[in-house]
């Protein structure tokens, strides 16, 4: 099963959150609702001739950007739930997990508080995350001699 698309999907659901123009721009240029309201609504909602009602505005704005995400997560749950359906064993494991393992991609990086990540612990993660092996893995354990997985790197308790 290909889960190149996985990518354009959020965090909370899995992958990377890159979002996709061609998937949610539409949804951002074309909001029904303000598109199908007559222009005396649309000044109630701040939009009048010359001048802007910014509390209105921000107003509208806040609960256009609710219901949007809203749309956009249940949207993601099904496609998610799609493709779990008709993925392989292992791809459906490998859906399940990603979706509990991408906090830190929505942390700030900072020193002080030790979440900023060099470029190989960064890349190392995503491939993790995507359920793929890191490269450049030892053959063997430095604690205990045991070969070296990326399940032992996590368990063992005088190495990894």
């Amino acid at each position: 099963m290909a889960l190149a698309h996985v990518k354009f999907l959020s965090v909370l659901a899995f992958a990377v959150s890159v979002s996709s123009p061609c998937l949610f721009g539409h949804r951002v240029r074309f909001n029904p609702r303000y598109l199908t309201l007559d222009w005396p609504s649309r000044a109630n909602l701040g939009f009048t001739c010359g001048s802007l009602n910014q509390k209105a505005h921000r107003e509208c704005v806040r609960q256009a950007s609710k219901s949007a995400k809203t749309a956009r997560l249940a949207t993601e749950k099904a496609s998610l739930e799609e493709m779990k359906g008709r993925a392989s064993r292992r791809d459906k494991k490998r859906l399940e997990r990603i979706q509990e393992t991408g906090a830190f991609l929505t942390v700030r990086p900072s020193r002080r508080d030790g979440t900023e990540l060099e470029r190989d612990e960064f890349r190392d993660a995503v491939l993790l995350r995507m359920g793929l092996v890191p490269k450049n893995l030892p053959k063997t354990c430095d604690g205990c001699g045991a070969t070296f997985t990326v399940e032992h790197a996590l368990t063992c308790k005088t190495g990894g």
